[in-house]
């Protein structure tokens, strides 16, 4: 049974916000197909083709962001303009009790994603706005996101939201052909 903390999180994303004709809903089960729609665009907008996806990519995916669904350490927000999905927000708590942190406790964003032609109106900002306020009211203090280097509007994007650059992550392929 998840504590209260967990419990929150989905508790304080029920409500419902609309600005400028954008509802800001969490997602539910039904709305899977399109967060995958929407995720799927998200590997395709990033994938540089060094690591080859799986061969049930999809099909994992949607099993993975079903899990997220149910899951009480996740929140998966909706953006709608007149009842019609346009964009997706995904974060997660992280407990890191490892006795090094005053609060353990920090907020992940996993996925984020506008479809094209409703960028450049503040959806994004709205969805981030949104799980901010949800990860602050659960009394977690830092949130972190990554994205890949060659990503310049999400660079550009995180950096008009606040947030800085604290860490870069390597890669080296080690096999060239399994």
């Amino acid at each position: 049974m998840p504590d209260s903390s967990q419990v929150a999180i989905r508790k304080i994303a029920t409500r419902k916000i609309t600005v400028h004709q954008t509802t800001i809903r969490q997602a539910t089960t039904d709305d899977l197909a399109q967060i995958v729609l929407f995720t799927h665009a998200i590997h395709i907008q990033e994938d540089d083709k060094s690591i080859p996806p799986h061969k049930n990519f999809l099909t994992n995916l949607e099993k993975w962001l079903l899990l997220e669904l149910k899951n009480p350490l996740s929140l998966l927000l909706i953006a709608e303009i007149k009842n019609k999905s346009v964009g997706f927000i995904s974060g997660s708590t992280v407990i890191n009790d490892n006795g090094f942190l005053e609060n353990p406790m920090k907020g992940i964003i996993n996925l984020i994603w506008v479809e094209k032609e409703y960028r450049r109106k503040n959806i994004a900002q709205q969805l981030l706005i949104n799980m901010e306020v949800c990860f602050k009211e659960n009394s977690i203090a830092l949130i972190e996101v990554s994205y890949t280097s060659k990503n310049m509007l999400a660079k550009k994007f995180w950096c008009s939201m606040d947030y800085d650059s604290y860490s870069i992550t390597a890669r080296k392929k080690l096999i060239t052909k399994l």
